[in-house]
């Protein structure tokens, strides 16, 4: 039985300043998220990413940012939708 390939990606996101132009007083806040997939789950994603962005040159960290933040807004449209 031979281990899975994974594919280890960091996500960070970064609080923008405000429209002055002044930092925020908290200073710059970032969320790291890592994560792990098959191969063949991240080779899925890529392709979704192609699909939906032909003329994108996307880092690996856009390509999942981008497809979650498509799906989250589908899942709480879905959600108001079904009140």
């Amino acid at each position: 039985m031979g281990t899975k390939d994974t594919n280890s990606i960091v996500v960070v996101e970064e609080e923008k300043s405000n429209d002055t132009g002044e930092m925020q007083p908290t200073g710059k806040r970032t969320v790291q998220v890592n994560v792990k997939m098959s191969s063949e789950d991240f080779e899925l994603l890529q392709r979704a990413a192609s699909a939906l962005w032909p003329d994108a040159i996307l880092s690996n960290s856009g390509i999942i940012l981008g497809l979650a933040k498509i799906a989250a807004r589908d899942v709480l449209k879905q959600k108001r939708t079904k009140k």
